[in-house]
């Protein structure tokens, strides 16, 4: 993630130190935040929002560039103000260091000395008001790293760190760097090359591209029997970073050239309805962040879903318009199905990725994906290029974008990935037509093509293909920010982790990237419902609540945790789009349910059961002395 830092932490585990630090009360919510940077003048009018909610633990950057401007000019004043006001509030800060790092010691690990004369001036003059230090962010990804990756010299460095940090003060804690995502070849490397003697906390950024029950749980576990391997599995595992972004979706881009295509093939989405492929079974259509009517077309009011058995009795003269999963992969057991509706002159809409590249088919009853190639886009008439075809040092993303002729209603300019529309497969009178344009340069020059077009067929097919190849941003509505952050916080605890920060408190909403959205508040401070969803969990799992605990019934999850009083907690949800109607056995007299927002929603009794409809936002239940799934 870019060092826009806000993210909410949730602690059972606290490392005891001197000073301020060492009389704080322990919290298990806290928020990352840049509040040393472009914040910093809103330090005080976020403190006390943050608190409502529940949270009492800050990570931002210590920026080295900030507090060592010129080699050997120190200035700390801006975090002296920063820390003043954390401790005012009865709050908690966790830094990351080195944060920003001047240039000309850039990067890090090749200036030794001087980063271990950053860390040791940081750790003296804080060493009773900060208690844990986190050593680097995401050293795996070559943006943060300034080179490419190296875990053995992350190691050395890490090492180097951790002594300092004991000889200052051995009861402070060490965090391994917030790795991105959970790199699990990564760590090992690290941990082989000596880094699992040189941390207290281990520490990973495990953002999720779909539904949290996917494979978070999964990915925590494997992580969990790596450090047994290592003789460390006595050490915690905080997740410093984890949240979803809101950012509108593709820039608004997307939507704008899907309905534009329409409106120049003389299709009326309102009138004639769209269909969607959305099939479960096959894991596709399902995945929030990847709704395909929420990405190409977020105005369409009447949406049918399809899944790929009814493909084949499409009428293309009826159902006219049909949205693809935003997702390489399709089954080819139906790729014929498809044809044959294109061919009657049906329209195929598909944004993410070059198209039909995996072949999915069920394994055990589960979907499975296969490198199937591009050989079946000349069946279709299309072809994307690639930019890292062109050149292995092609950018990743266009930066100059902008609208084709006949389309100059369309608010082009934000970057898209370099997956350009290609004409090498098209056949007989076929023809594209541009919707999007794009240029980027390389070493061999430049390369211009569009990004976004409609493939209109005249030949062996006789529909359309309105494309986006590009990958599409991983972003959800901000409905579904809100649902993920109990999920993902109650998937993680149960796993055993220890401490959790969201990211981020405040968007900076600079622009419509995802970047600028993962906020819990909008860049004024106002609510928004991922904020009331994170207050709804802090209410309901205090910090002196017990770990909680996880049941499964097919796609129903039901948790319980304890509190300090004895009071039982549990929390009812589904991954699934569509309400579950469930029964629960429930043993006690009164029960109140309250949903992910913190609103009280009815909770019928049936004798001893409760009906109750299962949702994908959280409804947490109270008052009862067992629950269990029937």
């Amino acid at each position: 993630m870019k060092n826009i830092l806000i993210c909410a932490v949730f602690s059972l585990y606290f490392c005891t130190s001197t000073g301020a630090a060492q009389n704080s009360a322990p919290t298990r919510f806290g928020v990352c935040s840049h509040l040393n940077r472009w914040e910093f003048p809103m330090v005080d009018q976020q403190l006390p929002i943050m608190k409502t909610a529940g949270i009492g633990y800050v990570r931002t950057d210590l920026d080295w560039a900030q507090v060592e401007p010129e080699d050997g000019q120190w200035n700390f004043s801006r975090w002296d103000a920063v820390l003043d006001e954390i401790d005012a509030a009865g709050m908690e800060i966790l830094p990351i260091l080195p944060g920003s790092v001047p240039v000309r010691a850039s990067p890090a690990y090749k200036n030794p000395e001087k980063f271990a004369m950053y860390v040791r001036k940081c750790v003296e003059r804080y060493k009773d008001r900060i208690r844990a230090w986190e050593i680097y962010n995401e050293p795996n990804l070559k943006s943060f790293w300034g080179d490419k990756p190296d875990p053995v010299e992350y190691a050395k460095l890490l090492e180097n760190s951790y002594k300092i940090v004991k000889s200052v003060n051995p009861d402070l804690k060490v965090l391994y760097a917030g790795v991105s995502g959970v790199p699990l070849e990564y760590i090992e490397k690290s941990f082989k090359a000596g880094a699992a003697k040189h941390f207290d906390i281990m520490n990973i950024h495990p953002y999720q591209h779909s539904n949290p029950e996917r494979k978070l749980a999964e990915e925590i576990s494997d992580l969990k029997e790596l450090m047994k391997k290592y003789g460390i599995s006595d050490k915690p595992i905080w997740i410093t970073e984890v949240g979803y972004s809101s950012a509108p979706e593709c820039g608004a881009i997307c939507a704008e050239a899907f309905e534009a295509a329409l409106a120049k093939l003389g299709l009326d989405y309102r009138k004639d309805g769209v269909c969607e492929v959305f099939d479960e079974k096959f894991g596709m259509g399902d995945n929030p962040i990847a709704r395909a009517p929420e990405i190409m077309l977020p105005k369409a009011k009447r949406v049918k879903k399809i899944p790929l058995d009814e493909i084949k009795n499409l009428d293309p003269q009826k159902n006219k318009i049909l949205l693809l999963p935003v997702d390489e992969g399709f089954p080819r057991k139906y790729i014929n199905d498809l044809l044959s509706y294109i061919g009657g002159g049906g329209t195929v809409m598909y944004a993410g990725g070059t198209p039909f590249f995996y072949d999915v088919t069920l394994e055990d009853g589960k979907p499975a994906r296969k490198h199937a190639g591009e050989d079946v886009l000349k069946d279709f008439h299309i072809s994307v290029k690639q930019g890292w075809k062109i050149s292995k040092k092609f950018p990743e993303t266009t930066p100059n974008t902008w609208a084709a002729e006949g389309f100059e209603g369309i608010k082009a300019g934000l970057s898209l990935g370099t997956y350009f529309i290609d004409g090498a497969n098209l056949r007989d009178n076929d023809k594209i037509i541009p919707i999007i344009m794009g240029k980027a340069k390389y070493e061999g020059g430049t390369f211009e093509a569009p990004l976004a077009a409609i493939y209109k067929f005249d030949s062996a097919l006789k529909g359309n293909f309105v494309c986006i190849f590009s990958r599409v941003e991983k972003i959800v509505s901000e409905e579904n920010q809100a649902k993920f952050v109990g999920r993902t916080m109650l998937i993680a605890y149960a796993e055993g982790v220890k401490t959790i920060f969201r990211y981020n408190f405040r968007s900076n909403e600079n622009d419509n990237t995802r970047e600028s959205h993962f906020g819990l508040v909008r860049k004024d401070l106002s609510e928004k419902k991922s904020y009331l969803a994170y207050k709804t969990l802090a209410d309901m799992l205090t910090d002196t609540s017990s770990i909680p605990k996880i049941t499964r019934s097919g796609d129903i999850y039901l948790a319980e945790w304890s509190r300090a009083n004895g009071e039982k907690v549990f929390a009812l949800w589904t991954p699934k789009l569509k309400p579950v109607k469930i029964r629960l056995a429930v043993r006690g007299e009164s029960i109140k349910a309250f949903n992910y927002l913190g609103k009280p929603v009815k909770a019928p009794r049936i004798g001893n059961d409760a009906a109750f409809a299962a949702r994908d936002g959280i409804t947490y239940i109270k008052g009862a002395d067992d629950i269990s799934l029937k």
